[in-house]
């Protein structure tokens, strides 16, 4: 399969950022002011292969300690749906509770897919977004988002697993993958996208589509001696270990099931969606 390194953005001094053309970057709404002009010329370079991953900037927000409102919810959803049409391979992460239980996460989801609002922001289709599942949450919520379509789908550290790469950590990602396979091997469910949020030091060492590093935005000023192209250089160091630990060829191209093929109307698909499993799951 094929892994991909996403590069927190932005870079600086701006023009840098040429150097990773063709990679896969990520965008926050939460980093947008600083961003700026930098989400246009991302927009030009990210690969035709790769993925432009739009967070919505929960993470940020949480550490620092503001609350989530609507007003932020709305205003995220009108950058995102801009750049969803814009972009072919930009894909926005859904709302997400941090440190929230299963249930609070069930239902920003769908009260976030369900607002009124979003019919004045522009389309976001339900192919092209991707839930978090975060790690303290039960199994169950992860095989409840793959139940029901979703293409794309986040794996967060949290919780008493919130440190990668101890062994709690460790053993969690693993019974999460073999929940996955299990649902996968029935024939039933496609595969989904994987990616990896903020741990990609260990996304080597497993069946990640994807995981994001802010590695290179942060520390390539320390490279800088090393003369034109550092950022490049120091890239390719970054994602070497991602890189040797797969045959970077493209799994079968991802294929939503059933009930986004036929094409559903939002709403109709929604209401599917929320009768698929109750809005609870048991540890």
């Amino acid at each position: 399969m094929k892994k991909r390194v996403v590069y927190g953005t932005p870079l600086t001094p701006a023009h840098l950022i040429e150097e990773l053309s063709g990679s896969s970057f990520c965008v926050s709404y939460w980093n947008r002011k600083k961003l700026g002009s930098q989400l246009d010329k991302i927009i030009d370079i990210v690969g035709d292969d790769e993925i432009l991953l739009v967070d919505n900037g929960a993470f940020s927000a949480w550490m620092s300690g503001q609350e989530m409102s609507e007003e932020y919810w709305e205003g995220f959803a009108s950058w995102a749906s801009d750049i969803l049409a814009r972009c072919p391979q930009a894909v926005a992460v859904v709302p997400d509770v941090i440190d929230g239980d299963a249930v609070q996460n069930d239902e920003l989801m769908h009260d976030f897919m369900c607002m009124d609002w979003l019919d004045h922001v522009g389309p976001l289709p339900t192919e092209r977004l991707m839930v978090v599942w975060h790690m303290h949450e039960p199994v169950s919520r992860l095989q409840y988002l793959i139940e029901s379509g979703f293409v794309y789908i986040a794996i967060g550290s949290s919780g008493e697993y919130s440190k990668p790469g101890t062994d709690a950590w460790t053993a969690r990602i693993e019974e999460a993958f073999a929940a996955i396979d299990e649902l996968v091997a029935t024939g039933a469910y496609a595969r989904p996208w994987i990616h990896m949020m903020r741990a990609q030091a260990q996304a080597h060492k497993f069946d990640f589509d994807s995981s994001d590093s802010t590695n290179v935005a942060v520390n390539h000023c320390r490279y800088k001696s090393e003369g034109e192209g550092h950022v490049a250089r120091f890239a390719e160091r970054v994602s070497s270990k991602i890189v040797e630990s797969c045959d970077m060829i493209e799994r079968p191209e991802i294929e939503a099931p059933a009930i986004v093929a036929k094409e559903q109307e939002r709403f109709d698909w929604l209401n599917r969606l929320a009768n698929i499993a109750p809005l609870s799951h048991a540890a």
